[in-house]
């Protein structure tokens, strides 16, 4: 292999590697979602990590013959083009962005799940609102563990999906502001400490595989808190460690597990110096 390349092809490899524990994430959806069997799944988690290693070579490539903004301006280009693209031709994208502007409407609007004309906050953005109504319940102390309200007088959770999607939610209310703020610094504790594993790492592909594992997990979070802080549009993926589901857990455990081989491995050769 070419020296210069050599470099390029490392990082795709790493982005692609790294890429995947947020596909182990999706399986379950893309099951339940698609009606499809595993074989059908793998074509699509294969064509996924396929693009994202092609991509993130094409951006690597370019870094070594443009400057630092003509990369950022054609990635943020890239960005842009695909998000209108998707936008434009997948309604549910459309949906979402639509509850994530308008989650509250003074207007009765066509509901796709009765079939009837209702507001949004009662229909397509029921989650949404009931999980602000439940972070704000919380205040700045929280209603203490266990003394959350989940679920109504019949019995029926009052936020939809709230051990997986929105658990986030309740945290806030149980634990309030000050809970809620120190769930995330120890996110942000966690992260920063993977990006100093990135840093001590000897080799290039050790380097880049860190940062990828860190900077996924930290995209995971974000996604999640944001959607349901109204930051960004909502999508339901679960909370690093904290949502229920076995194939989040594992996938989490095994970037942890990348983690701490790249740490073990850089203090080893620094230890041997």
């Amino acid at each position: 292999m070419k020296r210069g390349l050599s470099a390029p092809l490392t990082a795709a490899v790493a982005v692609a590697f790294a890429d995947s524990s947020i596909v182990v994430l999706a399986l379950p959806e893309l099951y339940a979602r698609f009606n499809t069997t595993i074989e059908g799944v793998s074509w699509v988690v294969t064509a996924y990590n396929l693009a994202v290693a092609v991509t993130a070579l094409a951006l690597v490539l370019l870094v070594h013959r443009l400057d630092t903004r003509s990369v950022l301006a054609a990635g943020l280009g890239l960005f842009l083009a695909g998000a209108f693209f998707v936008y434009r031709g997948t309604p549910h994208v459309r949906e979402r962005v639509q509850n994530w502007i308008h989650p509250w409407s003074d207007h009765k609007v066509f509901c796709p799940i009765s079939g009837q004309l209702e507001f949004r906050q009662d229909c397509q953005s029921y989650q949404e609102v009931q999980s602000l109504y439940s972070i704000a319940h919380g205040g700045f102390g929280g209603t203490g563990l266990g003394h959350g309200i989940v679920t109504g007088p019949t019995g029926k959770q009052v936020v939809p999906d709230l051990n997986t999607d929105f658990i986030y939610s309740a945290l806030a209310q149980e634990l309030g502001l000050v809970g809620a703020a120190a769930i995330l610094l120890l996110y942000m504790a966690f992260v920063v400490r993977g990006f100093q594993v990135a840093l001590s790492a000897t080799d290039g592909f050790s380097k880049l595989l860190a940062a990828g594992l860190s900077f996924s997990f930290a995209f995971q979070t974000f996604v999640i808190v944001g959607g349901i802080t109204r930051v960004i549009p909502l999508t339901g993926i679960t909370l690093p460690f904290v949502s229920y589901g076995g194939s989040s857990v594992v996938a989490n455990f095994l970037l942890v597990a990348g983690l701490l081989l790249i740490s073990n491995r850089a203090n080893r050769e620094l230890a041997a110096r």
